[in-house]
């Protein structure tokens, strides 16, 4: 168990020195701490992918830049503009969503991963990212990727058909989380899924945390994860 304690502590080491270093991408939402924004931000990229949300992320705060002014537009013209993404009903949640919060929390979204998850369109990665990402709560949003690295590098196996939905995978990945810095640990934990450890042809030999990595270490992949 120390031993596992140990390889965690080095793991989150390399990742955040590989972020001090630059290796983090930016992007206009990383450097926000609203929660509103935070939502917004991971609604499109579930659709559209980090690279290629910036354009619609800024365009729709520009027409609905607070919580307040997107609970009191209608569904219809919501809907429209995530039409263009592919996902008109995802948009009609997440205005249904902002309209709760104001209505039931003071146009604040809540620090309860419970409380969160109540909200119309609102499930685990989002609630996990709005702790991690407004609040600083040393959780991380995981996705397939995140699932991937986990599994690849910690040797953190799952029997779900889905690492990402598995609650016990999460919990052994945060519990070790360096709480001070948690943002930026997530987001480097993030970008090392999207740049090095990919599905296949993984980056292994330039990997930022090759070093700490138990299937490069083994010569092998511990599992290939699919992508959501």
């Amino acid at each position: 168990m120390e031993g596992c304690k140990q390889h965690h502590s080095r793991f989150w080491k390399q990742l955040l020195d590989w972020a001090r270093r630059g290796g983090l991408r930016e992007f206009p939402w990383r450097v926000e701490r609203e929660a509103y924004r935070i939502v917004v931000a991971e609604t499109i990229i579930r659709r559209t992918g980090a690279d290629r949300a910036v354009r619609p992320y800024e365009e729709f705060l520009r027409r609905w830049p607070s919580v307040e002014a997107l609970a009191a537009e209608d569904d219809l013209a919501v809907a429209a503009f995530f039409r263009q993404l592919g996902m008109p009903g995802r948009g009609i949640l997440l205005r249904q969503a902002a309209e709760r919060v104001v209505r039931e929390h003071a146009g604040v979204f809540p620090a309860s991963r419970r409380d969160l998850m109540r909200l119309p369109g609102v499930g685990s990665y989002i609630a996990d990212a709005v702790l991690c990402f407004a609040y600083g709560i040393p959780v991380v949003p995981v996705d397939a990727g995140v699932a991937r690295v986990a599994e690849r590098a910690l040797g953190l196996k799952s029997r779900c058909a889905r690492p990402w939905t598995d609650a016990e995978l999460r919990a052994r990945l945060c519990a070790n989380v360096p709480s001070d810095c948690v943002r930026v640990c997530a987001y480097a934990l993030i970008d090392v899924a999207a740049l090095y450890c990919r599905p296949k042809a993984g980056r292994c030999t330039t990997c930022p945390i090759g070093e700490v990595c138990l299937s490069l270490q083994k010569g092998r992949e511990v599992r290939v994860v699919p992508e959501l």
